[in-house]
């Protein structure tokens, strides 16, 4: 089996708290759930 190199650039999340990381983690430290 060959190994493959992967590279992260990134980080996203939609979710029913936010539509991005920032706004998700946010919703999640003022206590909302989804």
């Amino acid at each position: 089996m060959s190994q493959r190199r992967v590279v992260v650039t990134g980080l996203g999340a939609t979710t029913p708290l936010g539509g991005d990381v920032d706004s998700t983690w946010k919703a999640v430290l003022a206590g909302q759930s989804g």
